[in-house]
């Protein structure tokens, strides 16, 4: 560049060509030559670098700076041709319009990148990017640590809860089997208040009820012996007087029936009753249980009927057997009109157990009446004796009790106006059992 000034200012002032100053020394015009091609290789191997960078790479910010800088350099390259085309023989208006348009690009050029200087000095370096990039990873290796540390936290955490919900869970559990079993305890109380309470009523229902039938007997008792001894009707031999003495037997005899069933019943309750099963002879006792009652039977003119399975054996306590009968009996012959009948049956029942049955033509009774004659002192069981004839209806609440400690059942079937049939079910022998 600085050669081809110096031409043109030579030229242009008169001086003597260029190529005539440089006569005489080829080398250095084929130095100069050489170079100027050379630079203007470089030149032009620069901006096809710089376009080839922008057309490939679309994502480089400010591509027409990087356009605008090629078009620079190709130019300066361009006016490096020219010296070595012209060199010879200069063409000085081709290479002052080149030149021409080599400073105003230039101009441009700088004019754009001078604006550009604070954002280049601004940008992060490779350096700087190298630190940030190690930063980085040394805050994401301490945030990996972290939510390592935070896992583990966590997971300890995790299990802390639920072994403080399992023992929560058991807890609650206890409290609430602790609950439940004071519910059943509360239940089982009160239960056991109003069976006491119940029993105070009845027993009180019964002393009521019963006290008529206490007092007559004992009133008939006195008030004939007072008779007898007044002489009221002249000297002991006088025939009313028997008839007296057979009253105060029958009245003796009924008040020692009530106070033995009240006693019976009352033992039993208080567990102190307790019993010997062993082989009896059903048939036996049976007949001599009629036999105790053959004044009733023949008075009322009631058939007998007695049906035994010798083939069945029976193993019961013998005077339970014989309290037990005798209620059934005695209730059988009370309860059946005059005329009627009443069976006894022996007979087997399931597993070798033995079923003895009780069959009346009598009255019968409802499902309510039999709930009251079932329970111990109960008051239908109280009144339907009163109104019958003598009894204290405390027979069928004895039965029962006897049957269970035999460990046995009891059963009754009963239809008002045709009868009732009572089944009693002693377990097989002992040795039929083993």
């Amino acid at each position: 560049m600085l050669s081809g000034a110096l031409d043109w200012l030579l030229k242009t002032d008169g001086f003597l060509p260029h190529a005539f100053c440089l006569t005489g020394n080829s080398a250095v015009i084929a130095l100069n030559i050489t170079s100027d091609l050379a630079i203007a290789v470089a030149y032009f191997a620069i901006p096809a670098f710089l376009v080839l960078l922008v057309l490939r790479r679309r994502d480089i910010t400010l591509p027409s700076t990087f356009l605008l800088f090629s078009a620079f350099i190709l130019l300066c390259g361009l006016t490096h041709v020219i010296e070595a085309a012209t060199f010879w023989e200069p063409v000085y208006v081709l290479q002052g319009t080149v030149k021409a348009a080599t400073a105003i690009i230039s101009l441009v050029t700088a004019m754009t990148l001078w604006p550009l200087l604070p954002r280049l000095l601004g940008a992060v370096s490779p350096v700087q990017l190298h630190r940030v990039n190690l930063r980085l990873s040394e805050e994401l290796r301490s945030h990996a640590q972290t939510e390592s540390e935070l896992v583990r936290f966590n997971a300890e955490l995790e299990r802390h809860v639920m072994e403080r919900t399992a023992d929560l869970t058991r807890a609650n559990a206890e409290l609430e089997a602790e609950i439940a079993e004071k519910q059943k305890i509360a239940a089982q109380l009160a239960i056991a208040r109003d069976q006491a309470e119940e029993a105070s009523r009845v027993k009180s229902l019964f002393l009521a009820a019963m006290s008529h039938d206490l007092r007559t007997p004992l009133n008939a008792i006195i008030g004939f012996s007072e008779t007898i001894l007044s002489e009221s009707f002249g000297p002991l031999g006088h025939a009313r007087y028997l008839g007296y003495i057979e009253d105060i037997h029958r009245s003796g005899h009924l008040l020692l029936s009530l106070i033995n069933n009240i006693l019976d019943l009352s033992k039993i309750e208080a567990g102190k009753r307790e019993i010997e099963p062993g082989p009896i002879d059903g048939t036996d006792m049976i007949r001599s249980c009629l036999r105790l009652m053959k004044s009733e039977i023949e008075e009322k003119r009631i058939a007998v009927e007695l049906t035994v399975d010798p083939a069945v054996e029976i193993e019961a306590d013998d005077l339970a057997f014989r309290q037990v009968l005798l209620n059934l009996l005695s209730n059988a012959v009370k309860f059946t009109p005059p005329g009627g009948r009443v069976g006894v049956r022996i007979a087997a029942a399931s597993g070798g157990a033995a079923a003895v049955e009780v069959v009346d033509t009598g009255v019968g009774m409802t499902d309510e009446g039999l709930r009251g004659a079932l329970e111990p002192f109960g008051k239908l069981g109280v009144m339907t004796a009163r109104r019958e004839g003598a009894g204290t209806g405390l027979g069928l609440s004895i039965v029962r009790r006897l049957m269970e400690l035999h460990g046995g059942s009891f059963a009754i079937d009963s239809v008002p106006g045709r009868g009732t049939t009572v089944r009693l079910v002693f377990p097989p022998p002992a040795r039929q059992v083993a």
